[in-house]
């Protein structure tokens, strides 16, 4: 079925083997003893199509009507089977089950928030299918950007039946004939953020890069880092760099943005205009008797918007989490999580830490929010400081929420983070194009690139990145069509270097 691989879930866990049990992510994996009967058997029919992404086509749909087939031996779903099924457990809530992996809420579905089980089928340790399962009469199915409501028709379906229907359904299959490849054109810019030690103030700073992947037609065409993080945006590239100013008695960390100006024009800068930043803010703070000490780390760059963890180090290093936006970056003014969200993002935070299990005494603050990366995408999480025996701690939660497109404007993964843990286990971090033509997938010393084959990551990379220090990824902007090569050009006028890459 083609495209069900691109159904946002999998356990990445099949070797656990017995009634073990274990946490990942806050959701507990489960594989039953081949003894037991299989969470799924007989008889299902599809009675209801509960939404479709793409909202233009009609609801009377085909699929509705067929019926699917379960028995621990063998499994018939439409046009697709397996004769070695295995199934996987995981016990989930369903509206954040939902709001990570489809971006959808239980209102879309027209279903109730409940616990539910997902039943992952895997065939030769591949991802075959998954299902919702909402009780023993009900399911729920992803197939081709649609969720279908099944219904139980027979607890019992035997092998020979099904055996049958499989032998049907090879024979009125006809191969594909192959069309030609098609044109891509993507790239991708990488934020790229390492942590370091200054040996003379036994102080922890960070060094940030952007390095660009270009790539045409599925052939890599440049490779390049430079210094700084450079973000597009809808005015044009913007600069973001980091200044530590040291200045009475005190260190701080000082975060600019300015818009990327050509040569012609920086000949019209004022003395006050090419001053360092250190410069301009010692300028700025003369006449102050002393400057807070305040690290800033930065989490996430976007378009317009830019997440840092502050880290007051004449507070026992307490650590609290902003979201400023980047055309008002200078003021340092934070943004509440209900003014990006809407009003509801108060309820949502204070929802979120009531998760929170500490018997200290803490105060709510809609401001200490911030976005980081979890299984390949950017997800919002809140933070509560609190003190225990007069030291700093603090303690983060989910926010429920996707990050809204004004923040985060593409995100998708081609295939689910779990398959791609499957098939390469020391991923940290994952981007697929827009183009689905390619992926980077980012571990842990290194950055490689794969090409995607259908819903499938080809197994052979085609080239990789290494990384001489720990990194993390705090930015990815994505450029198609006739962009990469524009964005390319930039980033050289800007003295970005050609990588030297590993290629396979």
């Amino acid at each position: 079925m083609k495209n069900l691989k691109i159904l946002l879930l999998v356990v990445s866990f099949a070797l656990i083997t017995g009634c073990s049990a274990l946490k990942i992510d806050n959701i507990e994996f489960v594989e039953s003893p081949s003894n037991e009967k299989p969470p799924i058997l007989g008889k299902w029919e599809i009675n209801e199509l509960l939404f479709r992404y793409d909202n233009t086509i009609d609801n009377e749909d085909e699929n509705i009507g067929k019926q699917c087939f379960f028995h621990k031996d063998a499994i018939l779903l439409l046009d697709d089977y397996t004769d070695k099924p295995k199934y996987r457990i995981k016990t989930v809530d369903l509206r954040e089950y939902l709001l990570y992996r489809y971006k959808l809420t239980t209102e879309d579905l027209g279903i109730d928030n409940q616990e539910v089980k997902i039943i992952t089928i895997v065939k030769d340790e591949n991802y075959f299918a998954e299902f919702i399962k909402l009780n023993d009469e009900e399911m729920i199915y992803y197939l081709d950007d649609a969720f279908y409501k099944l219904d139980i028709i027979n607890n019992e379906v035997s092998l020979e039946e099904i055996e049958r229907l499989i032998e049907i359904e090879k024979a009125v299959q006809m191969p594909i004939a192959s069309s030609e490849p098609d044109e891509f054109s993507s790239g991708i810019l990488l934020g790229i953020k390492t942590q370091k030690l200054d040996e003379e103030s036994k102080v922890l700073y960070w060094n940030y890069e952007t390095i660009w992947i270009n790539m045409q037609n599925k052939q890599l065409s440049g490779v390049y880092k430079v210094d700084d993080l450079l973000v597009p945006r809808k005015n044009g590239f913007w600069k973001i760099k980091q200044n530590r100013v040291y200045a009475s008695e005190s260190i701080y960390d000082k975060i600019e943005a300015n818009p990327i100006v050509s040569k012609d024009y920086a000949k019209t800068e004022t003395a006050y205009d090419i001053m360092s930043a250190d410069e301009k803010y010692l300028v700025a703070t003369s006449k102050e008797k002393k400057l807070p000490s305040i690290l800033k780390n930065i989490l996430f760059v976007g378009n317009d918007y830019i997440s840092v963890e502050n880290i007051d180090i004449e507070r026992d290093d307490r650590k609290t989490l902003q979201v400023y936006a980047i055309d008002n970056l200078s003021e340092e003014k934070p943004i509440k999580l209900s003014d990006l969200v809407g009003e509801n993002g108060t309820i949502l935070f204070s929802d979120g830490a009531r998760n929170i299990n500490i018997e200290q005494e803490f105060a709510l603050n809609e401001e200490n929010f911030g976005l980081v990366r979890r299984n390949g995408y950017w997800t919002l999480k809140g933070r509560v400081n609190y003190k225990e025996n007069e030291e700093e701690f603090y303690s983060d939660f989910s926010i429920k929420a996707l990050p809204p497109k004004n923040m985060v404007s593409y995100d998708d993964l081609a295939i689910p983070f779990e398959i791609i843990k499957l098939n390469i286990p020391n991923v940290v971090d994952a981007f697929s194009s827009p183009n689905k033509d390619f992926m980077v997938i980012v571990t842990q010393n290194e950055i490689v690139i794969y090409l995607i084959d259908g819903d499938d990551i080809n197994r052979i990379p085609i080239a990789s990145i290494p990384m001489e220090d720990e990194f993390t990824i705090i930015m990815s902007e994505w450029a198609t069509g006739r962009y990469p090569n524009i964005w390319q050009k930039i980033l050289i006028e800007q003295g970005a270097s050609e990588l030297e890459v590993k290629k396979y």
